[in-house]
């Protein structure tokens, strides 16, 4: 009914119609106005004042989304093309605030709100503060207004809130008290409940936890592989608790058997469980720095999947058999149960490879023929073109209260590496198998950069003295290798590295396979964390349908593994921004007790407002401008600032001294000023 009450009033002259015209020329069916009701929330229809619904893009009505707002206007985006955007001064903004979807009409070339389709309805969270006439919040977000809220709170507590009245101003029903908003975890939790993350689970999902606790698993190991006598180890972190992956190496000859056995999450969270719905809401666990918002309840990540030493767990297994030359030979997917027999960390088995630790005689050669068969996969890799991008990470030691102590670069050594190279090629085989089998699944795919993406990392590599050798048609992985390859300064591949990283797509998750740029592969998945990621155990729901032959339709499993795949990329995308900005909190914290601390640093960055400099322990922060000793300008095409009257100059690369002046923990921001001593 929806496309002939659209054929309807696009056939008309004005392209409106009232509801009583539109009725009448379906033959008075039910439903109507819910339908019409539903076009106009969707920004196809709208209503004028006479009653009349309307076409929107007859009348030039574009339906977007309130994406930037300040006090002199908004910025709305095209729903219709998301690179089209609009400013709407705030005397045309019709009362709209940040993340309303709206329409938008334009009147002598200026833009204007023409009516409010859905107004954002989800939680507001800021501090709280008294005002003149009653209390109000200051948003975290600084999109949003100055909201009033009802009730009587502390001072300076952080709260949540749903706007309960916008007319003739906005008004906050308080819906959650975080804490105190000079608190470091309060600080945590508000940005993440202002990313629309759930810090607890609803009491149905725990209790559906707890219940499965004392599932009998017996019965179900008569149709799994028994790899119980295997040597099978985990090697995580220190500090991790939800253990999803464990391998088992041997070696014969020049062939190596690499086993990768992943926790079974699919068995306990079964498809439209209560703890699935709320696993595939959140997409993927959040780790921020000291503490985990899970995907699962902690009975299931740390307990019930997590593959902890010797005890029995059900496992999906990928056994591969591979060359002396990385090439996967022989394998078979299928279902299994093993016992771990090692809680292996990161350190002990890097300390193990450089010869200043040592296990028992059977562990020491399981981890020789690993690392062997390592280096054998990392060759391979590095032949066929995977990008091996120089970015180092922060490292955040905190003390038992939580706060940073210490920020160091994060080690990524052979233990970290091995355990990589593994995941990588057992994602590869899962997601080879089921490719050439022509049946539906989800792919982990990264498409190679835009074309003015590329232009511009193009650009930034040549005013540093080097050239990308390759046009926009013939972007290969190998080309952007070969960059990083040629550059022998370490500061600078780090740079270059980073450009680089922003130069290329997101990846992200999809039923059709495009490749993984990247990584330089042709077919990739991510199966092997179902603890933390969706995608994973939706390919493990997948893996066993396939086994057991089960029926299924097949657009209907790619709509489903669509949505899916598109709800799982944005989640993960939310969740990797609101792990940034936590860090970038905790080293604001951190650096908050130093000003007037002298560092040295390089030019990371340079941009049109100021020089980004990066310290030897990788915190970041910006040198304005405005606090330097001439006038500079920011030259693009060489990547440089000049300065007009003494005609210095700064590039990237450039060893600068400098002093912490200013610390914005609340915007995990730090200035500093450049010392000429």
């Amino acid at each position: 009914m929806k496309e002939k009450i659209l054929e309807i009033i696009n056939s008309l002259e004005y392209k409106k119609a009232s509801l009583n015209y539109i009725k009448n020329a379906l033959g008075n069916p039910k439903g109507v106005g819910r339908i019409l009701d539903n076009l106009v929330k969707e920004g196809i229809l709208t209503i004028n004042s006479s009653k009349e619904y309307m076409l929107c893009s007859f009348y030039h009505l574009i339906p977007c989304l309130i994406t930037y707002a300040n006090s002199k206007g908004m910025e709305a985006t095209s729903l219709l093309d998301q690179t089209i955007k609009y400013f709407i001064p705030v005397e045309y903004s019709l009362g709209a605030i940040y993340n309303d979807k709206v329409l938008v009409g334009f009147r002598r070339n200026n833009a204007f709100i023409e009516n409010i389709i859905k107004e954002y309805d989800d939680v507001i969270v800021g501090n709280v503060k008294n005002g003149k006439y009653g209390q109000y919040i200051i948003p975290i977000n600084e999109n949003y207004p100055l909201i009033d809220i009802e009730g009587k709170y502390e001072i300076d507590s952080v709260v949540a809130i749903n706007i309960v009245e916008r007319e003739p101003r906005l008004i906050g029903l308080v819906s959650e008290v975080l804490g105190n908003q000079h608190s470091s975890s309060t600080r945590i939790k508000g940005l993440a409940r202002d990313s629309k993350v759930n810090l607890r689970f609803d009491e149905e999902v725990l209790k559906e936890a707890n219940d499965l606790v004392n599932e009998d698993i017996n019965d179900e190991l008569e149709y799994r592989k028994d790899l119980t006598n295997e040597l099978f180890v985990t090697i995580d972190g220190k500090d991790a608790k939800d253990l999803d992956d464990s391998i088992c190496v041997s070696k014969n000859k020049d062939t190596y058997n690499l086993k990768v056995s992943i926790a079974d999450v699919s068995h306990y969270v079964r498809k439209y469980s209560k703890i699935d719905s709320e696993a595939l809401k959140r997409g993927t666990s959040i780790y921020l720095t000291s503490f985990v918002i899970p995907m699962l309840p902690f009975e299931l990540s740390n307990n019930l999947c997590s593959l902890n030493p010797n005890e029995l767990k059900l496992t999906m297994t990928v056994d591969m058999d591979i060359d002396k030359d990385g090439n996967v030979i022989n394998y078979d997917i299928y279902e299994s149960y093993i016992k771990s027999k090692y809680r292996l960390n990161y350190d002990d088995v890097n300390s193990y490879f450089n010869n200043s630790y040592s296990f028992d005689s059977k562990l020491n050669e399981m981890l020789d023929n690993a690392l062997e068969l390592s280096n054998i996969i990392k060759l391979n890799k590095i032949k066929r073109g995977e990008i091996e991008l120089n970015i180092e990470e922060p490292e955040l030691i905190l003390n038992e209260k939580e706060e940073v102590i210490d920020v160091r670069k994060r080690n990524h050594d052979k233990a970290e590496r091995l355990i990589e190279d593994f995941m990588i090629v057992a994602n590869e085989t899962v997601a080879n198998h089921f490719f050439y089998l022509d049946l539906p699944f989800i792919y982990r795919i990264h498409e190679k950069p835009t074309s003015s993406k590329h232009d511009n990392f193009a650009s930034l590599v040549h005013s540093l003295g080097y050239n990308l050798v390759c046009n926009e048609n013939e972007i290969y992985p190998l080309s952007y290798q070969n960059v990083l390859n040629k550059i022998s300064d370490e500061k600078i591949k780090k740079i270059v590295s980073i450009y680089m990283l922003r130069a290329m797509s997101k990846a992200k998750y999809s039923s059709s396979n495009l490749g993984h740029f990247g990584l330089a592969s042709s077919c990739y998945t991510h199966f092997t964390s179902p603890i933390r990621r969706y995608p994973d155990l939706l390919v493990h729901r997948l893996i066993k349908m396939y086994i057991h032959q089960e029926k299924y339709n097949r657009n209907n499993l790619i709509d489903e593994i669509s949505y899916i795949a598109e709800l799982s990329s944005d989640n993960e995308i939310k969740a990797l921004d609101l792990e940034r900005k936590v860090v970038d909190i905790k080293i604001a914290e951190y650096m908050s007790n130093k000003l007037g601390s002298l560092y040295q640093g390089y030019i990371s960055s340079v941009t049109e407002f100021g020089l980004f400099i990066t310290l030897d322990n990788l915190v970041e922060g910006l040198v304005k401008y405005n606090t330097m000793d001439d006038f500079y300008i920011y030259d693009e095409i060489n990547n440089k600032a000049i300065g007009q009257r003494h005609h210095n100059e700064y590039k990237m690369g450039d060893i600068v001294k400098v002093k912490l002046i200013n610390v914005n923990i609340y915007k995990g921001n730090i200035d500093f000023k450049i010392c000429k001593e």
